[in-house]
């Protein structure tokens, strides 16, 4: 793997702060729809047997959903702590 200059650190770390940013609406946006749908929908859904992504190998479906968001918990810290020491790299600690 390339080696990435000081410039696109600082760009690749906005960068993925900016996707984050954009994934935490897309978030909020679906819980809402969530929450606002009617009975007609909610019915729909306790109904579904039909393929979706979300459903693959049923069997381990929920290990699996517990597997994804813990290591997305991971990125998420990893990136804080990204983001952490190139402040302090930068002379912008955190104020104690």
């Amino acid at each position: 793997m390339e080696r990435s200059t000081p410039q696109e650190l600082m760009d690749d770390i906005q960068e993925a702060k900016n996707i984050l940013k954009d994934l935490g609406r897309r978030v909020f946006r679906i819980s809402s729809s969530l929450t606002e749908l009617n009975e007609e929908e909610k019915s729909f859904l306790r109904a579904f047997k039909g393929q979706h992504d979300l459903f693959e190998k049923e069997a381990v479906i929920h290990k699996r959903l517990d597997e994804f968001y813990k290591a997305s918990e991971g990125y998420v810290e990893l990136l804080k702590d990204v983001n952490i020491r190139l402040l302090e790299l930068t002379g912008r600690p955190r104020p104690e």
